[in-house]
């Protein structure tokens, strides 16, 4: 998902084989946020004893503007006395150049077929998207390394999007629709709210679905806050312009205000700042997952 100067997702490190135990107790099983700085350059982190955000520029300078996750997974081994750990590699990213690339060992590799491309998301490499430039889908095909296929809504153009653990499409259309996408059908979400509110993004995670929505709070005034929406309706959840929800089902979300990166683990009662990446780097517009 994502626009301008940051998009937060998740994925995952590079795939190394770990022969020392010290090594490999520094991993665990996690999934991988990408923050897109103010620069465009996309950094990566994961929860582990190396916290922290790791760098991965585009080629050619190019700015990312839209990024989508991966999953980082440690698998001990105790006979060796050993872990090893490798990176699915299902993290894509967009630059403001239109083109796409898929994160692998080597960087970022070139992915074709997503034409003037403007989002994308992806729930392991089975259930990666691409927003076109004419606001269609396409899904990516691992043996040609490319995105194919043409999935539309009838009188719509698709903006945004991100992908549930059950491989569902959640659209969000220029008209500031929603819609939902499974079984090789859309089917239109209502929001309660048509006359008064306007979704820009969405963020969907294992028991919420989070929308980003413009709304009209008095005569003439307006705004932008974050919503869960349940029983096609949008309930008012905080004062976010960005969320989006990792692997691991935890939150991460942009504040209106002060443009703080906050998280929330399963379990906690409220997000926390999350220090380890620069505030003044935080300059965003856009999440995506």
């Amino acid at each position: 998902m994502k626009l301008s100067n940051v998009a937060l997702l998740v994925s995952a490190c590079t795939a190394l084989t770990f022969s020392l135990p010290t090594y490999a107790e520094g991993h665990a099983n996690s999934a991988v946020r990408w923050v897109i700085d103010t620069n465009g350059v996309p950094h990566k982190n994961k929860f582990d004893s190396f916290d922290g955000w790791f760098s991965k520029a585009l080629p050619y300078g190019q700015k990312a503007v839209a990024i989508s996750g991966s999953y980082f997974h440690y698998k001990p081994n105790i006979s060796q006395g050993a872990g090893y750990a490798y990176d699915e590699f299902s993290s894509f990213v967009i630059s403001d150049s239109g083109n796409a690339y898929r994160d692998s060992a080597q960087g970022w590799q070139n992915v074709s077929g997503c034409w003037q491309a403007k989002d994308i998301s992806s729930h392991t490499l089975e259930n990666a998207y691409c927003v076109t430039g004419d606001g269609t889908l396409k899904q990516y095909n691992q043996q040609t390394n490319s995105f194919d296929g043409y999935i539309s809504i009838a009188n719509e153009q698709i903006s945004k999007i991100d992908v549930s653990s059950e491989g569902h499409v959640w659209a969000v259309t220029d008209s500031k629709k929603i819609f939902k996408y499974a079984n090789n059908t859309w089917t239109a979400v209502e929001t309660g709210c048509n006359d008064s509110c306007w979704p820009t993004n969405i963020a969907v995670g294992a028991d919420k679905v989070y929308v980003v929505a413009q709304h009209r709070t008095g005569p003439g005034m307006g705004s932008t806050d974050l919503f869960t929406l349940e029983n096609n309706q949008l309930n008012f959840y905080g004062n976010y312009i960005e969320v989006d929800i990792d692997r691991d089902n935890n939150f991460w979300g942009i504040t209106s205000w002060d443009l703080k990166l906050l998280y929330k683990k399963p379990g906690m009662t409220d997000a926390q700042p999350y220090y380890s990446f620069p505030s003044w780097r935080v300059t965003a517009q856009n999440i995506g997952g």
